[in-house]
C-alpha cells in the first residue's frame, strides 16, 4: 500500500510518484489528516502510515455515518467505521492509539475554531474547510511543526490546502509496479526485421531481444508498414490466427487486436480501455452476443453497470428493478441496435431477441443488465460477464464482481479512467485502475488500450480538446 509525497505544489498538479512513507528520523513524525474519500478507496486506509500519526476528525465520521446508507459506498463506509471503532474504543475519549505499523491513531473530536482559520477565507460550515481548519490546528501545535499533511483525492481540497499552506497528498490505494501513465498507454509495438518477419507471416513465433517484455498483446510491424495483432509470451511473440466473420468489422489496428483478444479464450479476463468512441462497449457486447447467444452454449451474459449520474440525481424512480434500471440500460441499447443492423446483412441466419425481452431479468432474459446491489453470494457458472465503465466502480466493487465468477466463465471489462463520475473515485483510486495494475502480466490477463476515436471526427475531438 502506498502514498505519495509531493510538496505542496507537487500535490496540485497530482503528478507525483507515488512512494511509502519512510520512518521518521529523529522522532520527527508527521500528522496525516484523513479525508472521507481516503477511508471510501481503502477503508483500512488509517493502517498505511507507518510510524506517523493519522487524524480522522468527526466531521468525516458525520460523512462516512450518512454514507453508510447509500448503497454504492455502504460497505465501505462501514469497514472504514468498524476499523475506528476498534482503535477509539480501546481508551479514554481522546487518547492516541496504537496503529499495527507503529503510528498512533487519533479521533480528534474537539470543535474547529474559527481562531483556526483566521486571516483566511473559510466558511466552516463546509466539511471540506472544516478539515482544512483542523490541519491549521494541528500546524500550530510546536510538535509538529511542518510536518502537518492533508490526504484527499479531491483535487479541490488540495488546491485549498496548497493555498493555505499546508502540505497534501493525493492517496494510492495501490503499490503498483508501473505509474499510471504505464497502464493507460497504447499497445506495445514490436518491429521486426526482414529475416524475422518471413517467420512470422508463415505463423511462427519469433524470439524476441531481452528488454524485459510483460505478457501482453502487442501489435507487429515491419520497416514501417501495416501492423498485425499479435500477444507476447515469454518474450515471445506469437501471432493469432485470421478473424473471419465476426460481428462488427474492426475500423482500426487496435480494434482488430481487441478482437483477436476477445476470441482467445485463454484470456479469462479482458480489459478493454479508451477514450469515448473508441468503441470498448461494442466491441464487448459483441463478442458476448457471438460467443453466447449465436455459439448455442449454456449461460447467460451479466452486464453490470454502476449506477453513477453524470448529472444530479433525477430522483425517485417508480417501477420494478427493470424499470428503474432502465435509464442505465441506454449505452447498452445503442450498441446492440447496430450489431442488430450488421446481423440483418450476415451470412450467419440468425435473429437476435428484441433488447428489452433479452435484458430483462425477470423475465428470464439471456442478457440482464444489472446493478451491482445485489450479486454479493450469487455464482455465474458459464456465463459472460461485462463490467461496463468499471472507472466509476471502488476497488472493492471490481473484487466483489470478479469474484462471483464460477466454472467456465469470462470476464470483459470497459472503461475510460478519464470519464469518472463517482465523486470519492479518482484515476489512481477506481476499480478499473486497481484490477490492471494488479493483473498486468498474469497469464489468463489481457489489457487492450484503444487510443483511436471512430465514433465520428466531433467525438474524437471533444474527447481530445474538452
Amino acid at each position: 500500500m502506498a502514498v505519495s509525497n509531493p510538496s505542496p505544489s507537487q500535490a496540485e498538479g497530482g503528478n507525483a510518484v507515488a512512494l511509502r512513507h519512510p520512518a521518521p528520523a529523529n522522532g520527527q513524525r508527521k500528522v496525516f489528516i484523513l479525508d472521507t474519500n481516503i477511508l471510501l478507496v481503502d477503508p483500512a486506509a488509517v493502517d498505511n502510515f507507518e510510524e506517523h500519526v493519522v487524524v480522522v476528525s468527526m466531521t468525516v465520521m458525520e460523512e462516512l455515518d450518512g454514507l453508510k446508507r447509500r448503497s454504492s459506498t455502504e460497505y465501505e463506509a462501514r469497514q472504514a467505521i468498524t476499523r475506528i471503532l476498534d482503535l477509539a474504543t480501546r481508551h479514554r475519549p481522546g487518547e492516541p492509539a496504537q496503529l499495527r505499523a507503529g503510528g498512533t491513531f487519533i479521533l480528534d473530536a474537539h470543535e474547529v475554531a474559527r481562531s483556526d482559520a483566521r486571516g483566511f477565507d473559510l466558511t466552516l460550515d463546509k466539511p471540506d474547510n472544516r478539515l482544512l481548519a483542523l490541519a491549521m490546528h494541528y500546524k500550530k501545535d510546536p510538535a509538529y511543526p511542518d510536518r502537518v499533511v492533508i490526504v484527499s483525492n479531491d483535487a479541490a481540497v488540495r488546491i485549498k490546502a496548497h493555498a493555505l499552506g499546508i502540505a497534501s497528498e493525493e492517496y494510492e490505494a495501490v503499490n503498483y509496479r508501473s505509474r499510471l501513465d504505464e497502464l493507460y498507454r497504447e499497445p506495445t509495438l514490436v518491429d521486426l526485421p526482414p529475416e524475422q518477419w518471413e517467420a512470422w507471416n508463415a505463423g511462427k513465433e519469433v524470439e524476441l531481444p531481452a528488454n524485459g517484455w510483460i505478457d501482453e498483446p502487442a501489435l507487429v510491424r515491419l520497416d514501417g508498414s501495416d501492423t498485425h495483432p499479435g500477444y507476447i509470451r515469454g518474450g515471445t511473440i506469437h501471432p493469432y490466427g485470421g478473424l473471419t466473420d465476426t460481428l462488427v468489422r474492426p475500423l482500426n489496428q487496435q480494434q482488430e487486436l481487441a478482437l483477436q483478444v476477445l476470441n482467445d479464450q485463454r484470456a479469462r479476463v479482458v480489459a478493454l480501455v479508451g477514450q469515448a468512441g473508441t468503441g470498448k462497449t461494442i466491441l464487448a457486447l459483441a463478442a458476448a452476443v457471438e460467443q453466447k447467444l449465436l455459439g448455442g452454449t449454456p449461460g447467460k451474459v451479466y452486464i453490470f453497470r454502476p449506477n453513477d449520474q453524470l448529472a444530479d440525481d433525477i430522483g425517485f424512480l417508480p417501477g420494478r428493478l427493470d424499470e428503474k434500471f432502465s435509464p442505465y440500460k441506454r449505452a447498452i441499447r445503442d450498441a446492440y441496435e447496430v450489431i442488430q443492423e450488421s446481423m440483418a446483412g450476415s451470412k450467419k441466419g440468425k435473429r437476435l431477441q428484441d433488447f428489452d425481452s433479452l435484458t430483462s431479468d425477470q423475465g428470464g432474459g439471456r442478457m440482464p443488465i444489472l446493478p451491482i446491489n445485489f450479486i454479493r453470494g450469487s455464482t455465474l457458472h458459464n456465463s459472460l460477464i461485462i463490467i461496463d465503465e468499471a472507472q466509476n466502480f471502488t476497488p472493492h466493487q471490481m473484487k466483489t464482481l470478479l469474484t462471483r465468477a464460477g466454472r467456465n466463465t469470462r470476464i470483459i471489462i470497459t472503461g475510460d479512467p478519464d470519464q469518472i463520475d463517482n465523486r470519492f473515485l479518482s484515476r489512481r483510486s477506481c476499480g478499473l485502475t486497481h484490477v490492471i495494475g494488479k493483473m498486468q502480466g498474469r497469464e489468463i490477463f489481457a489489457c487492450v488500450n484503444l487510443t483511436q476515436g471512430e465514433r465520428s471526427d466531433i467525438a474524437t475531438l471533444a474527447a481530445e480538446l474538452l
